[in-house]
């Protein structure tokens, strides 16, 4: 699934900075895909709006990614709750 950077940090368990820092990298190198945390990811410049002339990092993390970041986070909650 397509998230923004912010979101993709959280899932990969890096910095915001650091994951920006890869697809600028990449970019730079003229490749589609990022290295972060041995994970390539797909990743593009959208359009949008506002400033830094309206382009939106967003990064394709596949569902198995996601699913092992949910189930961690419900077991940590779970724990939290205990």
């Amino acid at each position: 699934m397509w998230v923004n950077s912010k979101e993709a940090a959280a899932i990969l368990g890096v910095n915001n900075k650091s994951v920006e820092k890869a697809a600028f990298r990449a970019k730079k190198a003229d490749k589609k895909f990022c290295s972060i945390r041995y994970q390539n990811l797909y990743f593009e410049y959208i359009d949008g709006r506002g400033g830094a002339s309206g382009k939106i990092l967003q990064i394709w993390i596949d569902d198995e990614i996601t699913a092992a970041h949910n189930v961690s986070d419900k077991e940590g909650s779970l724990r939290e709750i205990e």
